[in-house]
């Protein structure tokens, strides 16, 4: 019995003993797992930064003043797509020169795209025949014809009064559209000044008329008024206008109620036709 018990008291000490030694590391066995120490440094996958520039932006080549086949031909290589994106006349290149193109050179791109106006030739218009014709009739015809007509100049002649004696260019010709023609009509030269006359001096009374107005008329009551009144119709010019109607009088020099020698020209600025 004694011997029983001297065996019970060791092993209970024994497992006393195992407790103690084992019992904080069954503890952290047991705990959750939290974070990581701080001591553990943190690793690093980023790459370091670089004080390498960026690469170039793309920016846009400039263009104008080349012919289109050849700025496509020259930029190609290097990925860039030029698009025709319209034409204007202009008489001071040759036509299929680069006018203007967007985005302007130098200017940063998103893409390879650049979008051109190019240069197209005058369009050439034949040059009606008014020689014999009445100024107002001659005017009339070019203007339709697409010509703009200048001040007449006056030679003596036994012509009726106002008739077309000569053209400049000649009939049949081809001429820009848009271009001035020059007429030169029957009637009495402007006199020159002579002896006792100086700047200032103006026609006798006898043949001065007040110019009618004819503003907002259509260009042919304006040339009938202007007849009736012993006027000719001078320069012939058009511009755009967005209320009035096409063909009909913007402007007129000399301004209704100047009093002007009878004969002079009124020079006129009708609506262009849409």
């Amino acid at each position: 019995m004694q011997e029983y018990l001297k065996t019970f008291l060791i092993a209970l000490v024994t497992s006393v003993a195992v407790l103690f030694a084992l019992g904080p590391v069954m503890m952290k066995l047991q705990q959750p797992p939290g974070p990581r120490q701080q001591a553990e440094p943190a690793i690093n996958t980023k790459a370091p930064p670089t004080s390498e520039p960026k690469s170039s932006e793309l920016t846009a080549p400039n263009v104008v003043g080349l012919d289109l086949r050849e700025a496509r031909e020259r930029w190609r290589a290097q990925g860039f797509v030029i698009i025709e994106d319209g034409q204007r006349v202009d008489s001071t290149v040759e036509a299929g020169t680069i006018v203007s193109q967007i985005p302007d050179g130098g200017a940063t791109l998103q893409t390879k795209e650049l979008r051109v106006v190019v240069a197209a030739a005058p369009e050439l218009v034949t040059v009606p025949s008014v020689i014999g014709k009445s100024v107002t009739d001659a005017t009339q015809a070019l203007v339709e014809a697409g010509f703009e007509v200048a001040t007449p100049a006056k030679q003596a002649s036994s012509e009726p009064l106002g008739e077309v004696l000569s053209q400049d260019p000649n009939a049949g010709s081809k001429s820009e559209k848009g271009s001035l023609v020059n007429l030169t009509i029957s009637g009495e030269p402007e006199p020159e000044l002579g002896e006792g006359e100086g700047s200032g001096a103006s026609p006798s009374v006898e043949g001065m008329v007040e110019v009618p107005k004819v503003t907002r008329l259509s260009i042919t009551s304006a040339r009938a008024k202007l007849t009736e009144a012993g006027l000719i119709v001078g320069t012939v010019r058009e511009r755009e206008h967005e209320e009035m109607g096409g063909r009909r009088v913007i402007t007129q020099d000399p301004a209704a109620g100047t009093k002007v020698a009878k004969g002079s020209a009124v020079d006129l600025v009708i609506v262009a036709p849409d």
